[in-house]
């Protein structure tokens, strides 16, 4: 019996979700051991290399850390402005729940101005 192209697709397809899966369980079980065994290996390769091997490696993960931060720019600048106003944001938030919303529209108010006059942290 010969197998139609989409058959012998969705058998690989089966197939390779059953490799995948078997990798996966194998790894969460072992996770610990290999972490080690991968840290060795990179200290090893990083004991025997150049200075040229050196700065290579450090030039690639500078560019991997600026096509990094260039694609996730809003996420980082948004992250970045919540560890700032971290402390306001807590103030805010407990006000509101003590059902003070004068004090929180004040705390709100307050870090707009500051924000406009470029005093934030």
């Amino acid at each position: 019996m010969a197998l139609s192209p989409s058959t012998a697709n969705m058998k690989t397809s089966a197939q390779q979700y059953k490799r995948d899966e078997t990798l996966r369980k194998y790894y969460n079980k072992n996770c610990e051991v290999l972490c080690v065994a991968s840290r060795q290996r990179a200290s090893r390769s990083r004991a025997s290399e150049t200075p040229e091997q050196t700065a290579i490696r450090k030039a690639r993960h500078r560019e991997a850390a600026a096509k990094y931060q260039a694609k996730n720019r809003k996420t980082l600048l948004f992250k970045e402005w919540l560890r700032r106003n971290e402390d306001r944001l807590v103030m805010e938030k407990k006000a509101t729940e003590e059902g003070n919303v004068i004090s929180a529209m004040w705390v709100s108010a307050m870090t707009a101005r500051i924000e406009r006059m470029g005093l934030e942290n």
